[in-house]
């Protein structure tokens, strides 16, 4: 047939105005031949500076790693009025469940964007997060058993896709997963954990990451001490602190392929805690111990 239908005009409309918003913000990529579910990328960049030959300040647009891709879905205003659409509080749109699982385990993010045409608007959801909170864990074994070709992403009406969300997108990272793994987990740097050693830290950096580790655990000091090098704690952890001893865990070979490693039990903190650091700082294993007990149950936890 020569020339092009309803939905083929929709999407030359659609994509120029997405190309519109998102001018000044970075470069559309576009691929010669759509074999991987996703129309169309975006690669940031952000607005800063840079001397020219007179050595001036002048505004400069940086190149960033972040890209982040699209798939669009051009939905007619004969198939949704904007009455239809205002009554609405989610708009479910069918996806193959092939593309699904492969945007959910692309290391960028990947969002689904219908243009609804009876109110000239975008919505957009990104694939990981409705994947998570509506399967969690169980996504693929629900894939697995699940009858047909496809499944409906549901997206918030109020889900559009503006200049704020744009520029939010900005915060996603891109990781490369072809360098060093540790127990199958690709790894975010180039330090592999089995052939390394730490460096001895100073006592300054040594409290700055013990006290990174618990903040992130929702930690509430309640009183602290200090005798010589020896600092004694009092306080509250919101979240459980989980690890497990390396000394605790078998490392050897038999011999007997069915043989496995047997792992150091799990250990665990939380609630009311009594911590000690030592700030001694001529360690030779270079590092410092510190040791909490549980106030509420006795158990005493320690670690390097």
């Amino acid at each position: 047939m020569v020339g092009m239908g309803p939905a083929d005009e929709l999407e030359e409309r659609y994509m120029a105005k997405f190309e519109t918003l998102v001018a000044g913000r970075g470069v559309t990529i576009d691929y010669s031949k759509d074999r991987f579910g996703v129309d169309t990328g975006l690669q940031y960049y952000v607005e800063g500076t840079k001397a020219d030959n007179k050595g001036l300040e002048r505004k400069y647009f940086h190149a960033t790693s972040v890209r982040v891709w699209f798939q669009f879905k051009g939905i007619q205003a004969s198939t949704l009025s904007p009455e239809a659409f205002a009554a609405r509080d989610t708009l479910a749109v069918q996806v193959e469940i092939e593309h699904l699982k492969f945007w959910y385990a692309s290391p960028e993010p990947v969002y689904v964007t219908p243009y609804i045409e009876s109110v000239d608007e975008f919505l957009t959801i990104d694939t990981r997060d409705f994947v998570d909170q509506t399967w969690g864990d169980d996504f693929y074994a629900v894939m697995e058993t699940y009858q047909g070709r496809k499944v409906s992403v549901s997206i918030p009406t109020d889900s559009v896709l503006t200049a704020h969300r744009l520029d939010a997108m900005l915060s996603h990272r891109s990781m490369r997963i072809d360098g060093p793994a540790f127990r199958g987990r690709p790894l975010g740097h180039r330090i592999d954990p089995l052939r390394s050693e730490l460096a001895t830290l100073t006592d300054d950096l040594w409290s700055a990451l013990v006290a990174g580790v618990l903040e992130a655990h929702e930690y509430e000091l309640l009183s602290s001490e200090r005798v010589g090098n020896v600092e004694m704690r009092r306080g509250r952890l919101r979240q459980t602190v989980l690890w497990q001893s390396p000394a605790f865990t078998e490392i050897g070979y038999s011999g007997n392929p069915d043989d496995v490693r047997v792992e150091a039990e799990p250990e665990s903190l939380f609630g009311e805690v009594l911590m000690f650091l030592d700030h001694t700082e001529a360690r030779t294993h270079g590092g410092f111990n510190w040791s909490s007990q549980h106030l509420d149950h006795g158990g005493v936890a320690t670690t390097s």
